[in-house]
């Protein structure tokens, strides 16, 4: 799960897979705007096959917050 999320992020947010860690989060990816916000989601929603709430939706503004929600989807880093 970890390194499908982070390959999405780098496609989305035009950033290389290798530096998704703990610290990228919306206010440390210089193009991570709130049309890239929408896609990522769109992208993770899509390679998931789940469906964030809004309120999932507000808070996934990071890399470890992006895991911990699909987590609590029961989504596991085998899937």
């Amino acid at each position: 799960m970890e390194k499908k999320v982070k390959e999405l992020m780098a496609e989305v947010l035009g950033i290389d897979p290798a530096a998704v860690g703990d610290s990228t989060a919306f206010e440390t990816v210089k193009g991570w705007d709130s049309l890239r916000h929408i896609e990522l989601v769109s992208r993770i929603e899509d390679g998931f096959g789940v469906r964030f709430e809004v309120e999932e939706i507000i808070g996934m503004v990071s890399y470890p917050k992006i895991l911990a929600i699909l987590r609590a989807r029961g989504v596991r880093d085998g899937g």
